[in-house]
């Protein structure tokens, strides 16, 4: 499906309006580094106007935005969990009962869930960049 749009400046309104929605996701998916609740309001936008950019190049970006949403927060997640429940459960139950052997391996599990986050954190920002670059440059995703 070629779109004859893509690659152009001139755009019609309503490719014009999804963009600056798109755009607006970006921005709120790049603040989150600074303030966290922020791709929540994003996901809300991609959602309630997703019908708006329906069949226009846009809508791959919405979806790309919606993806990393929900991936981010799906690892995010787990790497929290297996930092918290594992490491710290592990190296706090061997620490007590002071075997040492328990306690580096929780402390193993610590360590890779902190560069789990770190690899997580450097795909979210990643793909905010990427998504953003192909959206100035009036690309799909």
């Amino acid at each position: 499906m070629s779109n004859p749009y893509v690659g152009q400046e001139a755009a019609p309104p309503r490719v014009a309006s999804a963009k600056s929605l798109a755009t607006v996701v970006y921005a709120l998916q790049a603040a989150s580094l600074v303030v966290g609740f922020t791709p929540i309001v994003g996901l809300i936008i991609n959602y309630v106007k997703m019908d708006e950019v329906r069949g226009t190049w846009v809508e791959s970006h919405f979806r790309w935005q919606i993806r990393t949403f929900w991936l981010s927060l799906l690892f995010g997640v787990l790497m929290f969990v297996m930092f918290l429940v594992f490491g710290l459960g592990i190296a706090g139950a061997a620490s007590l009962g002071s075997d040492a052997g328990a306690a580096a391996g929780g402390i193993s599990i610590m360590l890779l869930a902190i560069v789990g986050g770190l690899g997580m954190l450097a795909w979210y920002v990643y793909r905010v960049v990427k998504g953003w670059i192909r959206l100035s440059e009036n690309q799909p995703i």
